[in-house]
Order: structure tokens, then sequence, then C-alpha cells
């Protein structure tokens, strides 16, 4: 069976050789897909530079992420999660910052996402 194009880009985001450059250009992609899988690898350089924080909060607060991938689960949950994840403390303390003020309709959902990702605050 042939790999569709989808899978083929989402299986070179996940191969994690892409310059950033180039990992950013995917965060814009038309596919929410796509998008949910390049700011979760966007995540792991968060810790290189805090203008990369900027960026993935940016993402996180954009309302063209607020596709649903699964059940409640959003495109921006993803790019909170990577936050939250990151090696670097600026970035984590940004993600706990949106957390605290995310849109109440969707806290909920947002907190079980993380938690059933490891990650629990007192939010």
């Amino acid at each position: 069976m042939a790999t569709s194009k989808l899978q083929q880009v989402i299986n070179t985001i996940k191969g994690r050789q892409l310059p950033l450059s180039e990992l950013r250009g995917y965060l814009t992609h038309p596919s929410p897909l796509i998008r949910a899988n390049a700011i979760e690898v966007f995540g792991e350089h968060l810790h290189e530079d805090d203008a990369l924080v900027d960026e993935a909060v940016a993402f996180a607060k954009d309302p063209d992420h607020s596709f649903r991938l699964m059940g409640p689960i959003t495109v921006a949950h993803v790019a909170v999660l990577a936050l939250l994840s990151s090696r670097s403390a600026a970035a984590h303390r940004a993600g706990v910052a949106l957390v605290n003020h995310w849109q109440e309709s969707d806290r909920q959902d947002l907190l079980s996402f993380l938690k059933s990702e490891g990650i629990e605050l007192n939010a």
C-alpha cells in the first residue's frame, strides 16, 4: 500500500531531521494534522532561543489552531503541551500562563488533555 502524501510529510516532520526554517514552514500548512505534528517537533527546539517560545505562544493563541484533531483535542492544545514539555523554563512559564488564561469553555478539555499526557497543573 502506498503511503499518502500527507503521511509522507508527517513522517518527514517526525524524522526530526528538518532544519528549523523548514519545520517552521509547516506551522502554517493548510492541514491541521501537519501543523500539529510540526508544533510538537518545534517544541523540542524551544530551549534554543526564547524567541521560539514567543512563536509557540502565538501559535497556541491563533484561532486557526482551534481545529479539533480528535475528540476535544485541538491543534492549540498540542502547542500548549509542547511549551509545558520543553526543557526551557521560559517555555514552561509561558505554557502555565496560557493555561491560566485559557478560554473557559475549552479550559477543562485542555487540562484533561495535558493530564492524559502526564502533565498536571494546579490551574
